[in-house]
């Protein structure tokens, strides 16, 4: 099945939209006030696969610096644009080239985390390369903090759902996503936009990452979970539940 499954970073095709999914974001949203609070006790944060900033920039905007690890220029660009436009981001914001995996920067970090992006790396191999990057940015006794995590495989595909819709001048925009189940770990994605000149649909294939295989790796990278989360309210991870959140920690050495 892996052999059948392209990569992931296609995923980044439209920043364009990409912004316009959903509701505006905002340091009030659940996910967000979640990784805020981690980066407000660290002082300071490394972001891995940071795409257009949704969640740094509300770091910069409560004074945390952050470093942006962004892989698409299109989606640096984006974030870019972002920051360009609110003078008070530009001391706290960092965009750094290149991948998950083999970016390399000269410091390490209290704390590095990956929000929403686990689940595009499509092997055992991807995501250990990304793990084992994050490790070697932590200070010792540092905190990486990842989402996504799935407890569970899927029983079946999900229909589609609304993302939501947003008018801006004379345009409105609406998204739509889907997910179709590929087996019983893979699944593709298809993210429909519609505006009042057509349709872009997009499709990447995606993977439903174990809680066990990720104990596994991070365990193999030499980080220890130290917290399991059912939801971004810090409720404790419990068995039927729909994702898991974990914490891992790095030795003090």
């Amino acid at each position: 099945m892996v052999g059948t499954v392209a990569s992931g970073a296609e995923y980044y095709d439209h920043p364009e939209f990409y912004d316009l999914e959903g509701e505006c974001s905002g340091p009030d949203q659940p996910d967000l006030r979640f990784f805020l609070d981690y980066a407000r006790r660290a002082g300071r944060a490394l972001e891995l696969v940071a795409g257009t900033g949704r969640v740094a920039v509300w770091l910069a905007d409560a004074g945390v610096p952050v470093h942006c690890v962004e892989p698409s220029p299109t989606m640096r660009a984006a974030l870019l644009i972002k920051v360009t436009q609110r003078p008070r981001w530009q001391p706290y914001v960092t965009v750094v080239p290149g991948d998950a995996a083999t970016a390399s920067l000269d410091q390490r970090f209290p704390l590095v985390y990956a929000a929403g992006v686990v689940q595009h790396f499509l092997t055992d191999e991807e995501l250990l390369a990304m793990l084992r990057n994050a490790a070697r940015h932590l200070e010792p006794g540092g905190s990486f903090v990842c989402d996504n995590v799935t407890p569970q495989p899927a029983a079946q595909s999900a229909a589609p759902t609304p993302l939501g819709g947003h008018r801006i001048g004379e345009m409105c925009y609406r998204a739509t996503y889907t997910t179709a189940l590929l087996s019983t770990e893979y699944y593709r994605t298809t993210t429909v936009y519609e505006t009042l000149h057509g349709r872009v649909e997009h499709t990447s294939p995606d993977r439903r990452i174990g809680r066990e295989t990720m104990h596994r790796l991070l365990a193999e990278v030499g980080l220890t979970v130290t917290n399991e989360f059912t939801d971004y309210d810090r409720t404790l991870y419990h068995p039927v539940a729909e994702q898991a959140i974990i914490e891992a920690r790095l030795a003090r050495g």
